[in-house]
């Protein structure tokens, strides 16, 4: 069974879910890394969206762990 999160923000329009590394402590690397490097956040627009996937996909390499979803069908939620 994965450790499995939904990333979301305050707007709940979207969401990222994590099969795997959901804790708090993956999530809030990520972002922290997307920080670092300068990317939007995700509540700026799809671009953050985009780049937080890319970091966390990029972490799992080339299994299928994460997807965008509807917040309503997502499972556990960080925010």
């Amino acid at each position: 069974m994965g450790n499995r999160a939904t990333i979301t923000t305050e707007k709940h329009d979207l969401a990222l879910y994590l099969h795997w590394n959901g804790g708090r402590d993956s999530v809030e690397a990520f972002l922290e890394y997307c920080a670092l490097r300068g990317f939007r956040s995700p509540e700026s627009d799809s671009y953050g969206w985009a780049r937080l996937a890319q970091v966390a996909c990029n972490f799992f390499g080339a299994e299928d762990s994460s997807r965008f979803g509807d917040i309503r069908s997502s499972g556990p939620r960080i925010s």
